[in-house]
């Protein structure tokens, strides 16, 4: 019997950096996140999104129309995701501000992108980032996956 596996659907409406090549590991990425967070399987779609939409869509929903990486969009109903073949939410990437910040933090733009996904997923999954003990938990859960997929080949 083959083993149920999240799956997730990615789509890309931007030109600052090319998904298609980078598909499959980002499925990788999330699925292995998704496992390893406890999450059943399930459902999810990430989009990778220019600048100026992500800006339009974090105005929108959070009333602030600044740049930022990522945006999670979580289904309302937690028990619904744990269904099979439930929904767990959306993520939107912002790879122009991958660019930006791996100028900044001394990385590549690939290693903030897949920083994201895993900010995002963890997101999902119920880490919240809003106070500062949540901020440090987050960023150590980060840090522990990160270090996790550069073992598995899946990252840097």
């Amino acid at each position: 019997m083959a083993k149920v596996q999240t799956k997730v659907t990615i789509t890309s409406a931007q030109r600052d950096i090319a998904i298609s090549p980078l598909r499959r590991l980002f499925i990788l990425i999330a699925r292995d996140v998704l496992a390893y967070e406890g999450s059943p399987p399930t459902r999810l779609h990430i989009s990778f999104f220019s600048d100026s939409k992500t800006r339009d869509l974090h105005n929108k929903f959070f009333n602030d129309p600044s740049p930022t990486d990522c945006m999670t969009f979580p289904i309302d109903d937690i028990e619904d995701a744990a269904l099979p073949d439930g929904f767990l939410g959306e993520i939107v990437i912002c790879p122009r501000t991958a660019i930006f910040e791996s100028l900044k933090q001394k990385n590549t733009p690939l290693y903030e992108l897949k920083l994201y996904l895993v900010h995002a997923l963890l997101h999902l999954v119920g880490y919240r980032d809003e106070k500062s003990l949540d901020r440090k938990k987050m960023k150590a859960r980060e840090k522990m996956h990160m270090l996790r997929l550069e073992k598995k080949g899946l990252s840097h």
